[in-house]
């Protein structure tokens, strides 16, 4: 098959994942109707938007290929004591970024301390005068 495949132009690639839950549509909605209303808000505050999203980093992940003799698997040491680490994030349509490094899930505690480091980093006296977009976050109400 893999000769099929070589002859008619295919090489072996790592796939790239999409989200199957993404609706085009409703980005397209969104980014026609909804953000510009956000971002008029925005510039008549003199406010920043920020683009939020929280994520989970472990040590023992391995990604990418290897290489090996054919026939054989190839095999990559790795250390058995899991440790990770998970980083809330915001990065602004200019690019400046804020970020804050947590044990654990993501608590509503965890969050608006977030937020509030946010707000005293901004100069700025009141939330008001930030616009802060998250992605369908959905942090622990109960304690860890």
């Amino acid at each position: 098959m893999g000769l099929y495949l070589e002859r008619w132009g295919f090489t072996p690639k790592k796939p790239m994942k999409k989200a199957y839950e993404q609706s085009p549509a409703a980005v397209k909605k969104w980014l026609d109707e909804d953000y510009p209303v956000i971002a008029a808000f925005a510039k008549a505050d003199g406010a920043k938007i920020h683009w939020g999203d929280e994520t989970g980093v472990r040590r023992d992940d391995v990604c990418g290929h290897s290489y090996a003799p054919q026939g054989q698997t190839p095999v990559i040491r790795v250390n058995n004591k899991r440790h990770g680490l998970s980083v809330i994030s915001t990065v602004t349509n200019k690019g400046q970024m804020c970020w804050q490094a947590f044990d654990g899930a993501l608590s509503a505690d965890t969050l608006i301390d977030f937020l509030r480091r946010l707000v005293k980093d901004s100069g700025r006296a009141q939330a008001r005068d930030r616009s802060l977009l998250l992605a369908k976050l959905q942090p622990r109400t109960e304690p860890q």
